[in-house]
């Protein structure tokens, strides 16, 4: 999940997130599409499974990528976070 808890300012400001997983910890690869932009406060939940959208994660991972993508101009994110929850 990632949360925005307060309006980004700037022209035009998004974060486009992606996840990548890697069975070494060297090499990463995307799972899934990117992520819709968030261009607003609120929270964007998304399920890493069998049958999601996204898919599930390789067999194998041991390390993964939280990685957002900043455009516009000037922008400024305050209060952005990013939970992980993973069950087993």
């Amino acid at each position: 999940m990632v949360r925005l808890q307060g309006a980004p300012t700037g022209t035009t400001p998004s974060i486009i997130w992606d996840i990548a997983t890697s069975p070494d910890g060297v090499t990463y690869t995307q799972v899934g599409g990117a992520l819709g932009a968030l261009t607003a406060a609120g929270a964007q939940v998304v399920p890493y499974i069998t049958g999601a959208t996204q898919g599930a994660f390789p067999g194998g991972t041991k390390w993964f990528q939280v990685i957002g993508t900043i455009t516009g101009t000037n922008p400024v994110f305050p209060n952005v976070f990013v939970d992980v929850v993973a069950f087993m």
